[in-house]
This record gives structure tokens, C-alpha cells and sequence, in this order.
């Protein structure tokens, strides 16, 4: 189809019989006023066909009374007809023409994420991290590149020796393979070292297999070596063992902070207020004009809910929740005895959680030192407990090594 009859649809044309005894004298009048007739075919003495545009038509009726012309519609054409049509159905056509938009956003669009291969990441974390590199529900299909996404992913997780990225349709594949976990072996038939996963002096040694690299008394330090499970025998030569046990130590756990000694309490007023947002196809629309706080001074709390579309096939829909607490700073003075009573506490309270559950807790000691704004609080911890962890041995690295010792 040619430019000119594009704009010709556009703008919109008809076709009209005029019939008459003054046709020549019509023709003539139309041309001078510049009304153009196009394709004008004579369908009898007194009768013609022609193609007129709308603007023309709507100017033909003074000179069809002026030269006595009857003139009748005989078809129409183009754009502003089929427009005029669907007048009455505008929300038929309304819906039409969302439904193609739509299907032309599923089809064009990341509609789901299919994860395989995980084993200690979640599928949460490989979601997470694909967020951060481009890749998640509603994104854009042609603005992935599957193998910068590979290298960003790999940079970004160090337990991920490969990933896979396919995109079929508008659907992404996540194939990922992770490293081998050296310091979680299960197998018994793989051998393996003790080494010590925290600083301590050893108490108690308490071996089942493997060979023995310290002794009672020995400071050690995270990840020295206290079992080895490459065993050098004169008789049988280097063979290799799963080692495993116990090895008792002496540790001490550390965290110090600085607590001034004035502060700002929060007073809640009891006013609030809750803000919503929807998102749909990875985009995030806020139910609400001002952003930010309603607030001065306010908590803020959010809550999201996602609920699952075609069994997963479509990007989740999500609702979240936003809620401001309104309250009014108030500074406060405390003495420095409570000052340091709230850190100790406070800090007990951090390091318990960094103790394993099997270590018995043998002392707590804190010290402080005070300034006129601020005191400094250190709190210890010493323990009790059993310090090995296994790390699996990789043969041809200490083949290579043994084979450099005996060069030497």
C-alpha cells in the first residue's frame, strides 16, 4: 500500500451518484471551488459515479440545490467510519485493545523464574540475587543477556562455581551448580582434616580417627590444622583418612560498644497512619499522592502479601501495607551505673547468640571506662567447647604438595 492511500484511509473518503441535467455546470462549480472528485465514471447521460472526500461531501450540498443535482451516499471508506462504528462499543473496543496489550506484554515480558540445582542457597537468595542483576517477573525479555547475568551472579555469590540462563518463551531456566561445602562432610568415606573453627587453648582431645597435629595446653588459632587425615606410615605409605572427634577448648568471646549518656526516648502520640501500594507484572503502584512520612517524627513498619495468579504462570500480585507511628523525641539523662547496667546487658545478650547451644559458659567478665558524655563498656565471655570442624581433603592438591616437600 502506498503512502497516499494511507493517508487516504486515514483521513476518510465516499463515493457518491449525483444525477442531474446540469452535470457539467456541477462538475465545474466543484472544481472551482476545489472540491476534487476522483475516479469519476459516467453511469448514463444524466448520471455519474465520482470518490469525494468527507470535508468535500459536507460542501456539496449548496451547489447541488444550486444546480438542481440530486445527490445520493453511496459508500464509505476508511478510518474515521470504522472509528465512528465502534462508537457505541467503545468498551468493546476498549476491551480489545487491552486484551492486546496484555498478551503482548506476557509475551514479551519474564513471566516466571524456574530455579534448579540449589542445595545450601535458597531459591530465595538466586531470586534475589536475579533481581539485582535484571533478571525477575516483568522484566523486559530482550534486555537480558544471559552471559553477563552469568558472570554477575557468579561474582556475587561466592558458593556458585556455575550457572545456567535460559530464556524460552517468557520464562527464564536458572540452572545452578555449587561448590563443594568443605566444612560440612557427611560421607564418611571421604577423607578429610580437623581444623579448629574459632581461636581457643585445647583441654581435651578426644580423636576417633585421623592423626593428631596438637597437643593439651596448644593456643590455636581459626583454621589450624588439629586432625589430619593424611596419614604418612612407613609401612603403608601416605593413605587417607575420614578423621573425626572431639577437640575440647578454652574459648573467649569479645563485643564492646560506646552508650552515651543522654538519649532520645520516643513518646507515641497514638496517631497512625497506613498507606497501600499494589504491584502486578514486577511494577509497583503506590495508592496514594504524597510520599514520605505524614509525620515529623515516626516509625515505619512495612508488610507485603502476595497472592499466587494461575497457579504461579503470572507474576504474583502483591498488596503492601505501610504504617507510620506518629511519636515526639524527648531527650533523657541517665546515670552512668544504668548506662552501663542496659550495655552489659545488651551485649551479653549478642554474644549469646554467636555461642554454640553445646558450649558451656564457664564466666562473664565486663569492664567500662567513662567519659563526662559517654561510657565504653567491653564485656568476655569464656567457654567450653568443642572447636573441630571437618574440611575435606583435596588429593591431588596435597599430592602436589608432598611431592614439592620431598624436592625440598
Amino acid at each position: 500500500m502506498s503512502v497516499a492511500k494511507i493517508i487516504g484511509y486515514i483521513r476518510g473518503s465516499v463515493t457518491i451518484r449525483a444525477e442531474g441535467m446540469f452535470l457539467e455546470r456541477f462538475l465545474n462549480i466543484c472544481m472551482h471551488r476545489g472540491i476534487l472528485l476522483r475516479d469519476v465514471r459516467h453511469r448514463g447521460e444524466n448520471c455519474i459515479d465520482a470518490r469525494i472526500s468527507i470535508q468535500g461531501f459536507r460542501e456539496l450540498r449548496p451547489i447541488a440545490r444550486k444546480t438542481r443535482t440530486r445527490v445520493r451516499l453511496c459508500r464509505r471508506y476508511g478510518l474515521p467510519f470504522l472509528l465512528h462504528r465502534f462508537r457505541k462499543r467503545r468498551f468493546a473496543l476498549s476491551g480489545v485493545l487491552l486484551f492486546v496489550a496484555v498478551l503482548w506484554y506476557l509475551s514479551t515480558h519474564i513471566m516466571g523464574i524456574d530455579i534448579t540445582g540449589c542445595e545450601r542457597l535458597s531459591a530465595a537468595e538466586i531470586e534475589q540475587g536475579l533481581k539485582a542483576v535484571g533478571v525477575y517477573r516483568g522484566a523486559a525479555v530482550r534486555k537480558i543477556e544471559p552471559k553477563s547475568v552469568q558472570n554477575k551472579m557468579m561474582t556475587a555469590f561466592d558458593d556458585i562455581s556455575w550457572i545456567g540462563v535460559n530464556i524460552k518463551g517468557s520464562k527464564a531456566y536458572i540452572e545452578v551448580r555449587e561448590r563443594l561445602d568443605t566444612k560440612r562432610v557427611e560421607n564418611t568415606d571421604v577423607p578429610c582434616n580437623l581444623v579448629a573453627r574459632r581461636d581457643g587453648m585445647i583441654r581435651l582431645l578426644e580423636v576417633k580417627a585421623g592423626q593428631t597435629t596438637v597437643k593439651v595446653n596448644d593456643m590455636v588459632e581459626k583454621g589450624d590444622l588439629l586432625v589430619s587425615g593424611v596419614i604418612d606410615s612407613t609401612k603403608e605409605g601416605i593413605r587417607y583418612a575420614h578423621s573425626f572427634g572431639e577437640v575440647y577448648a578454652d574459648t573467649e568471646y569479645q563485643k564492646s560498644g560506646t552508650y552515651p549518656l543522654e538519649y532520645v526516648e520516643k513518646i507515641y502520640t497514638g496517631k497512625g497512619k497506613s498507606r497501600f501500594t499494589v504491584s502486578l507484572f514486577g511494577k509497583e503502584l503506590p495508592l496514594y499522592l504524597k510520599s514520605g512520612s505524614p509525620f515529623e517524627y515516626s516509625d515505619k513498619t512495612e508488610t507485603r502479601t502476595e497472592y499466587s495468579l494461575l497457579g504461579n504462570k503470572l507474576p504474583p500480585f502483591a498488596i503492601g501495607k505501610v504504617n507510620y507511628r506518629e511519636y515526639t523525641p524527648e531527650k533523657r539523662k541517665r546515670t552512668a551505673e544504668q548506662t552501663v547496667n542496659l550495655a552489659k546487658k545488651q551485649l551479653e545478650e549478642g554474644l549469646r547468640k554467636e555461642i554454640s547451644p553445646s558450649a558451656e559458659i564457664r564466666n562473664v567478665q565486663s569492664t567500662f571506662t567513662q567519659t563526662e558524655k559517654a561510657v565504653t563498656v567491653t564485656v568476655k565471655i569464656q567457654c567450653y567447647e568443642d572447636i573441630a570442624e571437618q574440611s575435606a581433603i583435596d588429593k591431588i592438591e596435597n599430592m602436589n604438595y608432598n611431592e614439592d616437600s620431598e624436592n625440598t
